[in-house]
């Protein structure tokens, strides 16, 4: 009787023990298959065989020249047209496509907007489109203004009103010559305070009168006649030294107190002189 020994051992028990190492790649079976819970079981550096798996989520076992390496899974794409996109279909299903309408992409993924006819530039009024796209621009015209405004502004260049033109209280200076159509009426302010600049015309509770600069002075009309002032006082009455003024439309009447008659007043008459 002798005593198992060497690579292998075996007890009273007839247990085989196969000693750490001893068995070799070159002593597995070609024609066999090695299963393994995680990755596979590989000959190791000594020949034994070790278990090989990945630890990074999602990586998997890949071969090289240089041997086994743990890496994500190459994508297997299908080839794909110059310029073509993938588009699901209505059967789920990816096909290439050309983008086209309203954006364009090329093969380096550029994409671009299509043409609207409209150059670059600066523009007052514009039209667009559902999409927002400006398809057509123009400049304002004074139509668009006085739309935007309802209603025509007054030319300061010269124009004509065609309605009444209100200045609400507010003065009017600096104009020129004055003509009033035919039929129409001059209406003078209604004022009781005189006034204070020379050439000043106002209508005061039935008499019409206007300031020279220094003095306020009364006015009628005398028509075509020669006139002269009149002082009155009481009973008395004298020609105050006024000059004649022929063919006047005007009478104009200083009301300063006569230096005889302080109390009187002065009048102005219309008479006819051969």
């Amino acid at each position: 009787a002798v005593t198992m020994s060497g690579d292998a051992t075996i007890d009273n028990a007839g247990a085989l023990a196969i000693g750490a190492g001893k068995i070799t790649a070159p002593m597995l079976s070609t024609g066999g298959v090695n299963a393994a819970t995680s990755g596979v079981n590989i000959a190791g550096a000594t020949g034994n065989l070790v278990n090989f798996a990945c630890s990074t989520s999602g990586h998997v076992l890949k071969w090289s020249v240089t041997g086994w390496s743990c890496a994500y899974p190459d994508p297997s794409l299908p080839t794909l047209a110059n310029g073509k996109i993938w588009v699901g279909n209505s059967g789920n299903a990816a096909t290439e496509v050309t983008m086209s309408g309203d954006v364009a992409i090329d093969n380096a993924g550029v994409s671009s907007l299509s043409t609207t006819g409209v150059t670059a530039g600066t523009y007052s009024k514009v039209v667009v489109d559902a999409k927002g796209r400006v398809t057509a621009s123009a400049s304002l015209s004074a139509a668009d203004i006085n739309t935007a405004l309802t209603y025509t502004p007054v030319n300061k260049a010269g124009d004509t009103m065609v309605g009444a033109l209100a200045m609400g209280g507010n003065d009017l200076t600096n104009a020129g010559n004055i003509t009033m159509a035919a039929n129409k009426y001059l209406g003078l302010s209604a004022n009781s305070t005189n006034g204070t600049v020379a050439g000043q015309l106002w209508y005061d509770a039935g008499t019409i009168k206007y300031y020279d600069g220094s003095t306020t002075n009364i006015s009628w009309c005398c028509g075509s006649r020669y006139y002269q002032y009149e002082w009155s006082y009481g009973g008395h009455s004298e020609f105050c030294n006024r000059n004649f003024w022929q063919f006047s439309e005007f009478c104009f009447c200083n009301i300063n107190s006569h230096s005889q008659y302080p109390n009187g007043f002065c009048s102005c008459h219309c008479r006819s002189y051969q």
